[in-house]
């Protein structure tokens, strides 16, 4: 049974599962009561990503959403009018940024059909998966960023901040053992689990090692953060 007293904030990083999980959600709660449903136009990527209109949602409207969801960094849990019980997933960097490439070279557009390593040298999308997740974490309320892909120095208060704003959700869920953040989120909550299909299916196919070991050097942060997430995620498990 889901209990109507709780609010929860499931911070959605791309390309980890973490769109099965909000049909999840959308199954306990109700596709209505998920932010953003239906009359919030989530259709649109602004509704999902941009801070301005986190914003612009009336305080009404937030009393009607026991669950709000989205690509937005974890200061934006400031803004908004409850306190909320956090969620998120993560996924091994190299594993996420593989998927988030081989989205764009299925959609139609310019890059359809394009080798990964085109599609990862373009401008106008490295801010979106360069050390993404640690970004996520640890961009500093305050801060003017309009949404999560932004450029930014990561240094050590940076890296702390992140590591210390995972530390506070509440639960950590990891791409590769997804079974078990949900069996997680059962116990813990109550909900009950529905049967669907995973939207997730990795595309397996022979790259370059050299094309692998450049996005790990390019994505450094994240490939120190996710290692952080894992130890984090085992320490919870036999506490």
């Amino acid at each position: 049974m889901v209990d109507s007293e709780r609010r929860f904030f499931f911070l959605h990083v791309m390309r980890t599962g973490g769109t099965t999980f909000v049909w999840h959600l959308m199954a306990n709660f109700g596709p209505q009561r998920v932010f953003p449903a239906p009359e919030d136009n989530p259709e649109t990527h602004e509704s999902v990503t941009s801070i301005d209109y986190l914003r612009s949602v009336p305080r009404a409207r937030w009393d009607e959403l026991p669950v709000v969801t989205g690509h937005f960094p974890y200061f934006v849990l400031e803004l908004l009018p409850y306190h909320y019980e956090t969620l998120t997933i993560l996924r091994e960097p190299v594993a996420r940024t593989l998927s988030f490439l081989r989205q764009w070279q299925h959609a139609p557009g310019k890059w359809l059909g394009a080798p990964l390593d085109v599609i990862y040298d373009e401008p106008a999308i490295v801010p979106h998966y360069q050390n993404h997740m640690t970004k996520l974490f640890g961009l500093p309320s305050g801060c003017d960023a309009p949404h999560y892909a932004v450029d930014v120095d990561i240094d050590a208060e940076f890296t702390a901040r992140a590591r210390a704003n995972l530390d506070s959700i509440d639960v950590v869920g990891l791409t590769e053992d997804h079974d078990a953040f949900l069996d997680e989120v059962v116990e813990r909550y109550g909900w009950r689990r529905p049967s669907m299909p995973d939207q997730h299916v990795t595309e397996r196919s022979e790259l370059p090692a050299g094309f692998i070991e450049r996005i790990r050097e390019d994505n450094a942060a994240d490939i120190d953060f996710y290692d952080y997430a894992v130890d984090l995620v085992a320490r919870r498990a036999v506490s």
